[in-house]
């Protein structure tokens, strides 16, 4: 078998014109023969994502090949040319003419991107020879392409993508250093320019641009948004904690919750970590915060962020929050929880999607495509159901005053009917009037108060797709009746008329019982009065639902 791969190698660098008695080109030829591998991943990666079989991230860092970074960026760069590259490779036709010596139309892409974007292809063989063939052509196609849109950089043929039209938002952490110096020191870093226009902001896309701007957020303390190419990982600020990189619409949830110092509260779904940090620098490290997740990952990252952050009244927990018991110690006390589940994601702006969703998604009408859609929206009812059992969870905390829900999806079935379906269950909460200065709120036919919601839209608002919810506890009845007091002014009542009862003879009172029964029974009459009262008030309340569904049913009929 040694013998034949060496008689196959020195086959192959005959066919290409290589010397075979050279040691040095042999050595060569191994390393070049490596590259082909890093085409060969690329390619099935491509080709599982035509089929919808995974995204860009997790076909790359599950695959076999070794280095995951080359081939992301392989992937990557091959996926942002590609609308260049189709138009080069159909003017030429050049999959027609040399059909299997190049490999196909995926490896072409791949093969046609390195040669004119990246330096040259990093492979031998027959596939980059007849690539090499064809240089000339592909060079002169590229430069009409050039010329008729007007572009003088090759870079500037791609194309601006919605990701990055939207800022990238970075929070100031007063918990590790004051706020003014940490924009200071920014400001300072990165040659930064304050902005009132957010086109300052999306303009700088181009890492050749030398104009960098800032803007400070008009609804979020403490948030500022800068260009979204601008890079903060390898800052001493973000290191130290002193900035949180967190997109706006993520800020909302606990920005509107809102929980006064020293207030328990409780982060119901908390990894990454970012919202949790946000609610502990509301709270000026007072109070407590629980915050709860179940996967250790997740968990393990979640507890790095918030040391980083300096959260120092955090209790993380690796725990179900769902499994938690609302009477017990410490639980019973908590008055504000924060409930951000698991959600379908729609709503967030990612630039790989779009790229992506650009490149291989249409509207499939087949019974394939019909099936997917069909499995999409059970899909979505599943999670609608965990997302509601974690709000109707939340809800059920005796002491708790304000429950704020929030996803990063655009559906419905995730946002207003789970809020709908929680009031309906709970009628002793309702919904608060969140950020009426935010333009976009609730959408929904049946829910009322659905103008109490606000809703995010990634093109509009320059920021992910999000919704968010609050939910206060009535401090009257459920309809707005104050049930003590409606109950107190019944007593009282009773009593006035018990003491204008007219007196009654011996036999009378022997027919209603013994008097020194009467006198016994006597010390237990108002709680048994208020007992009854009560009962009188749900009798009313359901008699008047039930007249109203009847009446509804008319008018529908009607």
């Amino acid at each position: 078998s040694f013998l034949f791969r060496v008689s196959k190698q020195t086959m192959e660098r005959k066919e290409e014109g290589e010397s075979v008695s050279s040691p040095s080109a042999t050595v060569a030829y191994q390393k070049q023969k490596k590259g082909e591998d890093v085409y060969m991943a690329a390619e099935r990666v491509l080709k599982k994502l035509q089929r919808g079989q995974g995204t860009v991230k997790s076909l790359c860092l599950n695959g076999p090949y070794k280095k995951k970074k080359k081939l992301y960026a392989v992937v990557l760069e091959t996926l942002k040319h590609q609308a260049i590259l189709d138009e080069i490779i159909n003017k030429t036709n050049i999959v027609e003419r040399e059909g299997k010596d190049i490999g196909g139309l995926v490896m072409a892409k791949l093969l046609l991107h390195d040669l004119l974007f990246a330096g040259g292809i990093r492979c031998s063989g027959g596939r980059r020879y007849k690539m090499m063939l064809h240089k000339e052509e592909f060079e002169k196609e590229l430069e009409t392409i050039m010329n008729n849109k007007g572009v003088e950089n090759k870079e500037d043929l791609i194309p601006q993508h919605l990701a990055d039209k939207i800022p990238r938002y970075v929070r100031l952490n007063p918990l590790v250093q004051d706020t003014s110096e940490s924009l200071d020191q920014l400001v300072q870093h990165l040659w930064l320019e304050e902005t009132d226009a957010i086109e300052n902001l999306e303009a700088v896309h181009s890492t050749r641009s030398r104009n960098y701007y800032f803007m400070k957020d008009k609804h979020v303390p403490d948030l500022i948004a800068v260009s979204p190419r601008t890079d903060f990982h390898k800052n001493k600020l973000y290191l130290d904690g002193a900035i949180i990189l967190q997109d706006k619409a993520s800020c909302f949830p606990a920005y509107v919750l809102a929980p006064p110092p020293g207030s328990i509260c409780i982060d119901a779904c908390a990894a990454p970590g970012n919202k949790t940090s946000h609610l502990a620098a509301i709270l000026n490290n007072t109070g407590n915060i629980f915050a709860f997740d179940i996967s250790p990952p997740r968990f393990s990252f979640m507890k790095e962020t918030l040391q980083r952050a300096n959260a120092t009244n955090v209790t993380p927990k690796m725990q179900n929050f769902l499994h938690i018991d609302p009477n017990a110690k410490p639980f019973n006390n908590v008055t504000h929880i924060l409930c951000d589940p698991s959600c379908s994601g729609s709503g967030i702006v990612s630039r790989m999607n779009d790229l992506v969703d650009g490149a291989h998604k249409a509207p499939d009408k087949s019974s394939k495509g019909k099936k997917k859609r069909k499995e999409e929206m059970e899909r979505l009812d599943d999670l609608a159901t965990f997302q509601l059992k974690v709000v109707n969870h939340a809800l059920s905390f005796p002491n708790v005053q304000r429950v704020a829900y929030s996803t990063c999806s655009i559906h419905k079935v995730e946002n207003e009917n789970v809020v709908e379906a929680a009031l309906k269950s709970h009628p002793e909460f309702t919904l608060v009037d969140i950020m009426p200065e935010w333009h976009r709120r609730g959408e929904s036919k049946t829910l009322e108060s659905a103008s109490c919601c606000i809703r995010t839209r990634p093109k509009e608002d320059f920021t992910n797709g999000f919704f968010v919810a609050v939910f206060e506890r009535r401090p009257v009845g459920s309809e707005g009746i104050d049930v003590a007091a409606e109950i107190d002014d019944s007593c009282d009542d009773d009593n006035e008329n018990a003491t204008k009862r007219p007196k009654l003879s011996k036999a009378e009172k022997k027919k209603e019982g013994k008097g020194k029964k009467t006198k016994k029974s006597s010390k237990k009459s108002p709680m048994r009065k208020k007992e009854k009262v009560r009962r009188k008030i749900t009798r009313k309340r359901k008699e008047k639902k039930e007249k109203e569904k009847k009446e509804k049913k008319k008018k529908k009929e009607k």
